[in-house]
């Protein structure tokens, strides 16, 4: 836990020193008024730079081996830092932490440095998510690195930046920036916003800061950031909605589009979350502002060209598991019918995991939904049928929502959210992928029920902040039961990688590590029960890659 914090704090100059120079040039290169930031949003301008560079510099080289690249990057950030100390000291004495909600903050903390520091509760993080990351800090970006196993072909963003800041190089592993990501943003709701200027954003926020997904906390799987940056953007989008400026591209909505295009390449389900962009671009497109919308796509564009080379790369196609996008063949190029599978498994693993793929494809949405809605937790439960409560109400009182532009476009906003969940249930009903959407369109929703309420209209910041408080002790209470006996441990020393019986087997001439949980093995390392068909491109070294065994021989 200890060294945890260290390596937390390490991180906040990094973030803030390139946030600040990201702030800085959207103010200089789009006209905007400068205007005094959030320390938190600073920091999360700050992670998607430091991203979108790991991004380009992972298809070049290996970004574990060597310390130099993050500390030219570290050195580069301690200049802005030291350059911009004005703003940056303005944006510290903002952070207001002798609250309600700074005791809250507190005890988040708590809670998110326990979990970070436990040892894992995600199986994928054994055998999916610390081996991509492991190749990427030791090989870099490598030809056909699919065909070892499928679920690298996913090419998550934020496995990339973090190898980048795993530290690999010192010989101390850090896989902890859920943890981070997480005490940012809900930093933000909690800290960030305030409740006479930004009322339903503070509100939504504080509702969204209710729930801390501890699990997650314990890994590095992406699914975290996508629920909170995905609350995030919309939750900016809302702000602009009560500072009626949902027609014009602002700071705000600079920084949001950027931040989405971003949070494409980390979890490419939430490309859907840009919807909620087309009801302002269609007033700017109206009133001719063609210059700086070429100028927001092609930026744009900037973070998803090094991630679609890289699912050229690992896997030969434009975009995995996308097989209809399929315009190369590269001799690594992944067997069609691996692809397929890799996206049916998507779809049907959350349905029904106890049948074969070929069993649930073969259902009907009347037939699997009913069984699939039956076993899912209360509270998941709990939240659709809010979530379809909300939607008659939306359709009850459109008529009074669209007196003004402003409230037409955030009702299209709404729409927009709501076809998100659709599209969520219908084609990939795991709530890992959806909850980022979920608790802002509920959060969005209680708050204007609560406005029908005569009695509750000027209790509801107060009925929220209960809730919050209530939720919070919860949560402490659980992590504290989950650490008891255990504290000693967690405080001094980093969780453990558990050891599995660990063989090797010889596969087309190349020796493979396998165990029931691969963590940290030697590479190429594989889970016991895959045997991949598949052999190196060359003889000389994993780093050129693989390609399935039906490809042409190896290379002499």
């Amino acid at each position: 836990m200890i060294l945890l914090i260290a390596y937390w704090f390490l991180l906040l100059p990094l973030f803030l020193g390139w946030g600040v120079l990201g702030h800085r040039s959207v103010v200089k290169y789009f006209n905007q008024h400068e205007s005094s930031e959030s320390l938190f949003v600073f920091i999360l301008i700050g992670v998607v730079i430091v991203g979108f560079i790991a991004n380009v510099c992972s298809l070049f080289f290996s970004l574990g081996n060597s310390p130099y690249l993050l500390l030219v990057l570290y050195a580069l950030a301690l200049g802005a830092i030291i350059k911009e100390r004005e703003i940056v000291v303005a944006a510290i004495k903002q952070v207001r932490l002798f609250t309600v909600t700074g005791g809250v903050f507190f005890a988040i903390l708590i809670i998110v440095v326990c979990k970070s520091a436990a040892p894992s509760e995600i199986l994928d993080e054994k055998g999916y998510y610390l081996p991509f990351i492991k190749w990427v800090e030791t090989y870099g970006i490598t030809p056909g690195l699919a065909n070892l196993q499928g679920r690298f072909g996913f090419n998550s963003s934020w496995h990339i930046l973090s190898a980048l800041l795993s530290l690999r190089w010192s010989g101390t592993l850090f896989y902890d920036l859920n943890g981070f990501i997480t005490l940012v943003i809900l930093g933000y709701y909690l800290l960030g916003v305030s409740k006479t200027v930004s009322p339903i954003r503070y509100i939504c926020g504080l509702f969204v800061a209710s729930f801390v997904f501890r699990n997650f906390l314990t890994s590095s799987a992406a699914d975290l950031p996508n629920i909170y940056l995905g609350s995030l953007v919309i939750l900016w989008m809302v702000g602009k909605y009560e500072n009626k400026t949902l027609g014009e591209i602002d700071y705000t909505f600079i920084v949001s589009f950027f931040i989405s295009f971003y949070l494409v390449t980390i979890k490419p389900s939430s490309i859907y979350l840009l919807l909620i962009y087309l009801p302002t671009i269609s007033i700017v497109l109206l009133n001719k502002q063609f210059d700086r919308m070429v100028w927001l796509v092609c930026i744009g564009a900037m973070f998803i060209i090094p991630w679609c080379v890289r699912f050229y790369i690992t896997t030969g196609y434009l975009v995995f598991p996308i097989a209809g996008i399929d315009i190369f063949n590269p001799d690594w190029k992944v067997p069609l019918e691996s692809v397929i599978y890799e996206r049916n498994a998507v779809k049907c693993f959350p349905i029904f995991d106890s049948l074969s793929i070929e069993e649930v494809l073969k259902m009907s949405f009347s037939e699997w939904f009913p069984q699939w809605f039956k076993k899912s937790p209360i509270e998941q439960k709990a939240f659709l049928i809010t979530a379809l409560v909300i939607s008659l109400y939306h359709i009850v009182t459109l008529k009074k929502h669209l007196r003004t532009l402003n409230d037409r476009l955030f009702i299209a906003i709404q729409g927009m959210l709501l076809l998100n969940i659709v599209i969520w249930i219908t084609q990939y009903p795991d709530f890992r992928f959806a909850w980022g959407y979920i608790l802002v369109y509920v959060g969005i929703g209680i708050y204007f029920l609560l406005q029908e309420i005569v009695v509750l209209r000027k209790y509801t910041q107060q009925l929220i902040l209960f809730f919050v408080v209530i939720m919070t002790s919860m949560n402490l209470v659980r992590t504290c039961k989950d650490v008891s006996g255990n504290y000693k441990n967690i405080v001094f020393q980093q969780a453990a990688f558990p050891e599995g019986e660990i063989q090797i087997q010889n596969i087309n001439h190349v020796s493979y590590y396998k165990s029931e949980v691969v963590w940290d093995l030697p590479l190429p390392s594989i889970l016991s029960w895959q045997n991949p068909a598949i052999e190196l491109r060359t003889k000389s070294t994993l780093k050129n890659g693989f390609r399935p065994v039906n490809a042409n021989k190896i290379d002499e």
